[in-house]
């Protein structure tokens, strides 16, 4: 959602797993971020939002702009020995895809866990 849907899903206490695919382009559109938070290059790095700033007015006048919410969980495709690494992005975004990944997934540095119930072939 926008800035205010975040701002208050955060002022009401509600916790927000956003798990990702990182093959799923879904997960990067809109094209217009204005997360706060930014780390998709892997820094923190804060946005300043002074009044008339470039991402206040971002935010105010356009419709598109997003910010990301919750802890971000990254799966990947290519983990999984039941889908195909070459996916087109139907199967990258499909949600039986994505529960599979997240039964699989263990840690970002082990491998697809064997005994995952949600084996799927795509």
């Amino acid at each position: 959602g926008n800035r205010e849907f975040a701002e208050r899903l955060d002022s009401k206490g509600v916790k927000v797993l956003r798990v990702v695919n990182s093959q799923d382009v879904v997960t990067r559109v809109p094209g217009i971020f204005s997360d706060s938070n930014n780390n998709s290059q892997g820094h923190d790095r804060k946005i300043e939002r002074r009044p008339g700033s470039i991402m206040e007015m971002v935010e105010r006048n356009n419709p598109w702009a997003y910010s990301h919410v919750g802890a971000e969980l990254r799966v990947d495709m290519k983990m999984s020995p039941y889908l195909k690494p070459n996916a087109d992005v139907a199967c990258c975004h499909d949600l039986e895809a994505y529960l599979h990944l997240v039964d699989g997934f263990l840690a970002s540095n082990c491998p697809f866990r064997t005994n995952a119930k949600r084996s799927l072939r795509k």
